[in-house]
């Protein structure tokens, strides 16, 4: 069963703001990805990476929801998704970024980054939405372009990191899934508040089982990275409600083919990493599909 078509000119306007937020959500994740790696190489791993977004975000986020005196209540049958949605970020976050020490950047990415196929396969046993045909295939040729663009090396195949990448797109397809159920009824600083006071405990309950929280944290090379991401997964947490409340999950997710593009241009910067043609050959596949995306309008 397709989802209703949207209301002009209301719904195909927030159909766009949908796209742009997840654009924009994508660009924040993607970007993190080389301070992932400089936290690891400081001596801080990816369960205190985190513990120390879930902190820092919290530690703004819930103190502003207070002050601002912003509605708490959750109805009670959206407590499962946002829940649900909660557990995603921060299994994402432990096994996306935990995957890197395993295997090479690149492969992981490629693994994570089948969660858009998996949202769509799944989708309409979810919220009833279906991409048109044209879609499907323009996110397999997008896959084809994020491939390319990435390059990974096929002999470093470490089943730890196989594993860990592929929990991650999974977590990565529930989490859209819960966003697209409860982003439409709930305030965006409403989710932040719950989701952050409800993963302070596990997150660091999970980095002292895992060994730490790391003392490297009290250095300038251990602290810059853990703040950096804390605040583009703050921003890219706030783009992505916003994206979610404005379009179906199997719609947005399309756009998030851009956050391994974004990954590539911030190691460039970040850690120095000259781009080969085929990078930039495949970020421009991937670009072109999302402006042949754009350009097609609204899903079914």
């Amino acid at each position: 069963m397709s989802a209703p078509a949207f209301e002009r000119p209301e719904a195909d306007r927030a159909g766009r703001l949908g796209v742009v937020f997840a654009l924009l959500s994508a660009i924040c994740y993607g970007g993190l990805m080389p301070w992932t790696r400089l936290g690891s190489e400081a001596g801080v791993h990816a369960p205190d990476l985190a513990f120390y977004r879930v902190a820092f975000v919290g530690a703004l986020i819930i103190p502003l929801v207070l002050a601002l005196r912003r509605p708490l209540t959750v109805p009670r049958d959206l407590w499962p998704p946002l829940l649900g949605y909660s557990l995603c970020i921060w299994f994402i976050g432990v096994t996306y970024m935990g995957s890197v020490a395993f295997i090479p950047v690149g492969l992981a990415a490629i693994i994570f980054f089948t969660f858009p196929l998996l949202t769509a396969l799944v989708s309409p046993f979810v919220d009833g939405t279906r991409l048109p045909p044209l879609n499907a295939v323009l996110i397999l040729v997008a896959f084809a372009g994020l491939g390319l663009a990435i390059g990974p090396s096929i002999h470093s195949l470490d089943p730890r990191g196989l594993v860990l990448a592929a929990m991650a797109a999974a977590g990565a397809t529930g989490m859209f899934l819960f966003a697209g159920q409860m982003a439409p009824r709930l305030p965006v600083l409403t989710v932040a508040f719950w989701v952050h006071l409800l993963l302070l405990l596990p997150a660091f309950g999970f980095a002292v089982v895992m060994g730490g929280p790391s003392p490297a944290i009290l250095s300038w090379a251990g602290a810059i990275p853990p703040l950096v991401i804390a605040a583009g997964y703050g921003l890219g947490f706030l783009f992505q409600m916003r994206a979610s409340a404005h379009a179906p999950a199997a719609h947005i997710t399309q756009f998030f083919f851009i956050e391994p593009v974004a990954a590539i241009a911030a190691a460039a910067l970040v850690l120095g990493e000259t781009l080969e043609m085929h990078q930039y050959l495949g970020a421009g596949i991937v670009l072109a599909v999302l402006v042949a995306i754009v350009r097609r309008g609204r899903p079914d």
